[in-house]
């Protein structure tokens, strides 16, 4: 093959691969300014639904976050008490299997809360502490038998641990107990245990809207970095 001829084939070949990074430059533009203009409306659309949903607080409780994480402390008498969750994957909408439709679904289900697992710790002076590890109920389905009469826990306690400052041992290798072994009373009585002290179903009504409102504020964060980050040159 001569020179010229070499020569050619790669001014051609140039020529293609100029070409081909132009129009993915001009694809990616396009999708690019769709992409920007229906986060722009997805977010004006949760900041109108989520109009009534604002992290204020919940009573009675000191409350610190860090990211998803959120930490509720407070005193009573000689004991410190802490609950802590996390709002990340937390989102319940409706049960599944209560609509047939998603269409029907999604008019019908309720707003969307964030239920998340939580940990409650009882803290003596000398450092010992009770955890509770606790676990929301799942929504029941019309149709369902009642439960018995009173007032229905939001919540189960499903293990729980003691840790003792002197054990020597790493939190995450203390023993825990799984409540499904647990006899029935001793478990009732735990539950009046964690009433006593304000884990009771006013204080779970708030941590949901609580944590609703958290979850929410953070998805419109998310939603206003993607939104920059499109957009951005």
């Amino acid at each position: 093959m001569s020179s010229s001829m070499l020569m050619t084939l790669r001014r051609n070949d140039q020529m293609c691969r100029v070409h081909r990074i132009e129009h993915t430059a001009k694809v990616h533009t396009e999708l690019d300014a769709k992409l920007s203009e229906f986060i722009k409306d997805e977010l004006s659309k949760e900041k109108e639904s989520g109009g009534e949903l604002k992290a204020n607080g919940v009573e009675g409780w000191k409350v610190e976050t860090d990211g998803t994480g959120v930490i509720l402390t407070k005193s009573f008498k000689d004991e410190s008490i802490k609950v802590e969750f996390d709002v990340n994957d937390t989102v319940d909408q409706y049960p599944e299997g209560l609509y047939d439709d998603p269409q029907q679904a999604e008019a019908e289900s309720p707003a969307l809360v964030s239920k998340p697992p939580f940990e409650v710790e009882i803290k003596k002076k000398s450092g010992r502490t009770l955890t509770f590890m606790c676990e929301f109920r799942e929504q029941e389905m019309e149709g369902q038998p009642e439960e018995e009469e009173g007032v229905e826990d939001q919540f189960d306690i499903v293990e729980m641990r003691v840790d003792q400052p002197s054990d020597g041992v790493t939190k995450e290798n203390f023993y825990s107990h799984s409540t499904s072994f647990m006899e029935g009373e001793l478990y009732d009585m735990l539950m009046d245990m964690l009433d006593e002290r304000g884990i009771d179903n006013k204080f779970i009504n708030n941590l949901v809207n609580f944590a609703s409102a958290h979850q929410h504020q953070l998805y419109i964060t998310f939603l206003n970095k993607v939104h920059s980050f499109v957009k951005e040159k």
